[in-house]
């Protein structure tokens, strides 16, 4: 296994009036009721941020003491650890690349997710504590610790009599957090929304997490025409139907991300993903034919959350509510 360098992202290979260009205008990200075009300004420092790998210092945890490490297994795109840091409990997220010549790309993507996620400051986003780069774990985003997990391992330890309960107010916590992302300046896409990706804070909420596959919308707009936001590792079960009618670049949409809203939604009431037990092929097919979900028994099919449900997993994107819609259609 080839592992990253412990070399912060990849000092050395970028040029240094570019490194400074960076840190310049991380700290006008800091002071934003001083940037009359604030869209452009962030939307080119994450294209640069994919561009370079290079991390701004402000991100980086300076002096991290860690002990008691744990793994809890691998993430979508890396090793996933638990540990002490500087006497709080957090979760490390290490970026582990397999392939010597796939490199670059994997600090791309660590430094993309690194600055996307410590742009953002919501109740119901789980905070971005900063990146930690030390021998053992080379480089990782550190995150606080949340001892009840997702919303589907929390569900396991309750009676299912109260899942509808948890549902709507699970429910407004997520559209909220949809609502502040799409309606960012630029406006970011989440990209793989699912069950797994929902965890519950200590007192209740539920909060958005793993922004591995996010993207600011504008971002493509600067530098070069690379594509980004692409779908080739999301699960099927969360995917539009656009999605899985385009090819393996295709690129997630605010349509997207409300499409698997509806489905976690789904997760939520049912405790179960949707077309859970189906093959992938078979998966496939009820998504294009838009066969609808069965309806979980606890939940009537006038209930207004189940209406929610199925708007919002409609096969056609532009007739989905907007995440705005949603938060005052759940108030």
């Amino acid at each position: 296994m080839y592992e990253l360098s412990n070399k912060p992202a990849i000092r050395g290979h970028v040029l240094p009036e570019f490194e400074q260009l960076v840190e310049l205008l991380w700290k006008f990200l800091t002071k934003p009721q001083e940037i009359h075009d604030l869209r452009r300004l962030r939307a080119f420092i994450y294209r640069m941020a994919r561009k370079s790998a290079y991390l701004p210092d402000a991100l980086r945890i300076a002096h991290p003491s860690i002990s008691r490490r744990r793994d809890l297994g691998p993430g979508a795109h890396g090793l996933v650890t638990r540990a002490i840091m500087n006497g709080q409990d957090v979760v490390i997220k290490k970026i582990v690349c397999s392939d010597p010549a796939a490199q670059r790309k994997c600090l791309e993507m660590f430094a993309s997710e690194a600055i996307l996620w410590g742009t953002l400051r919501h109740k119901n986003i789980v905070p971005f504590l900063g990146v930690v780069m030390e021998d053992t774990f080379n480089m990782g985003l550190v995150s606080p610790f949340f001892k009840y997990g997702s919303i589907r391992n929390y569900l396991k330890g309750r009676n299912p009599r109260e899942w509808p309960g948890l549902a709507r107010k699970w429910a407004r916590d997520l559209a909220e957090a949809l609502a502040y992302i799409h309606c960012h300046e630029p406006p970011i896409i989440h990209g793989d929304l699912k069950g797994d990706n929902v965890l519950v804070d200590d007192s209740g909420n539920a909060c958005l997490a793993d922004f591995g596959q996010s993207y600011a919308s504008d971002s493509g707009k600067f530098l070069d025409s690379t594509r980004v936001g692409l779908v080739a590792y999301n699960p099927v079960y969360w995917m539009a139907p656009e999605l899985i009618e385009a090819d393996d670049y295709a690129k997630a949409s605010d349509k997207s991300d409300i499409y698997a809203f509806g489905c976690v939604l789904y997760e939520m009431m049912s405790g179960k993903v949707p077309f859970e037990g189906l093959a992938f092929g078979d998966v496939v097919k009820c998504v294009r034919d838009d066969r609808p979900l069965a309806r979980p028994a606890s939940i009537h099919e006038n209930d207004p959350l189940w209406t929610i449900t199925t708007s919002c997993r409609r096969s056609h994107a532009e007739a989905r509510p907007s995440a705005t819609h949603l938060v005052s259609r759940l108030r």
